[in-house]
């Protein structure tokens, strides 16, 4: 039985040397990249681009971290998570639309332990440093460092905001910690590029966006396609 094939919906020789990992399916990305068919597997989607395959994972750390384990005997060397994510709050030039690539990202998927408020669980991985470094040269000034935790809990982040500025914690997501840990865990290269969507203190998921927000957002979200691609092609083409 090729589980692979069963879970990706195509083969394991297949996958390129360089893969994006959408939790959210990218409309901006899939046309950059020339991508149409998507082949559906049991749990995740694949297409195909000349230098990249894009897998769609869905939403969560077990999904995305599963979805890099299995890619242990593939030809993938280098992992990108792309998509979005939230800021704690306003903090130097970061901001919603604001490009960010995460040095490094505490592990909080738990929402039991984040509702005991269990700092001491909370295990820091770090995305690839020559990967991301590479991904930072192409973007020059338009791509920002921070630090970043995978969350268990949309409600807890805002109850849990003291903690979270006290560990110095400035981005929030639900996949990061997941797929830097299982890259490292079989030997890949993995780095993020996040678009900031909303801000925990006083801009967060649920309210409603203002108009320059929504425009500077749509903006953001081409721009990450753009490097992502720009990115694949001059600096991981080799």
């Amino acid at each position: 039985m090729d589980t692979f094939k069963i879970l990706f919906g195509t083969e394991k020789s297949a996958v390129h040397r360089n893969c994006v990992l959408l939790p959210v399916p990218s409309r901006e990305l899939s046309e950059m990249l020339g991508l149409s068919d998507f082949s559906k597997g049991k749990l995740y989607a694949c297409a195909h681009a000349k230098r990249c395959t894009a897998i769609r994972t869905g939403i969560g750390p077990a999904f995305a971290g599963d979805a890099v384990l299995h890619l242990a005997d593939t030809p993938c060397e280098n992992i990108i998570l792309f998509g979005s994510c939230g800021l704690t709050e306003p903090v130097g030039n970061l901001r919603i639309g604001s490009l960010v690539a995460p040095t490094s990202c505490y592990s909080a998927e738990s929402f039991t332990e984040l509702l005991r408020g269990d700092v001491h669980s909370w295990e820091m991985y770090n995305s690839n440093k020559s990967l991301r470094d590479l991904l930072r040269q192409m973007a020059g000034g338009d791509l920002q460092d921070a630090t970043c935790i995978s969350i268990g809990s949309l409600k807890l982040q805002e109850d849990k905001l003291p903690l979270l500025k006290e560990k110095g914690i400035d981005l929030l997501d639900m996949e990061c910690a997941s797929v830097f840990a299982a890259a490292a865990h079989i030997g890949r290269r993995a780095a993020a590029l996040f678009y900031i969507t909303d801000i925990v203190r006083g801009q967060p998921f649920y309210a409603n966006m203002s108009k320059e927000d929504r425009s500077s957002l749509t903006r953001s979200i081409r721009s990450a396609a753009t490097l992502v691609c720009e990115f694949i092609e001059k600096k991981l083409s080799d």
